[in-house]
C-alpha cells in the first residue's frame, strides 16, 4: 500500500531530489539490509512513528550489535539515509501510512512523522 500526504495524495517510494541519488546506491549496502530487517519488527504493532526517534534508536542498535556495518559508511548521511529507507520501507509495505514532516524552532526539517492510515 502507497504512502500518502494528508491530502491523499500518494507519493513516490523514492523521492525526485538530489539526495535520494545517494539512497540508490545504499539499498545496495550491508547497513540498509540491517535496517530493513529492524524495521520490519519495529513497525509491527505501532500507530504512529517518529523518523528520528526511530533512527536513533535503531541505528544506537546496530551500531552496538555490529559496528562493522558502519566502516564504509559517511556518520553525517546516516541519519537522512535511515529516513529515505524508513520512507521507502513504509510506501511498499502492506498496510497504508499518512506523514507529516516536522521542523525545529527554526522551522528547519527535523524529520517525519508518520501515521499507520486506517
Amino acid at each position: 500500500m502507497p504512502l500518502y500526504d494528508l491530502d491523499n495524495r500518494q507519493q513516490n517510494p523514492v523521492g525526485r531530489r538530489e539526495h535520494w541519488r545517494l539512497f540508490a546506491t545504499f539499498r545496495k549496502r550491508p547497513l540498509h539490509q540491517a535496517i530493513v530487517e529492524e524495521l520490519r519488527g519495529y513497525i509491527r504493532n505501532r500507530q504512529e512513528i517518529d523518523s528520528s526517534w526511530a533512527g536513533s534508536e535503531i541505528l544506537s542498535r546496530l551500531r552496538s550489535r555490529s559496528p562493522e556495518l558502519f566502516e564504509h559508511e559517511n556518520p553525517e548521511q546516516t541519519g537522512g539515509l535511515f529516513g529515505m529507507t524508513l520512507w521507502h520501507f513504509l510506501a511498499e509495505c502492506p498496510d497504508a501510512w499518512y506523514f507529516v514532516p516536522k521542523a525545529d524552532e527554526m522551522g528547519e526539517p527535523a524529520g517525519t512523522r508518520y501515521f499507520r492510515r486506517h
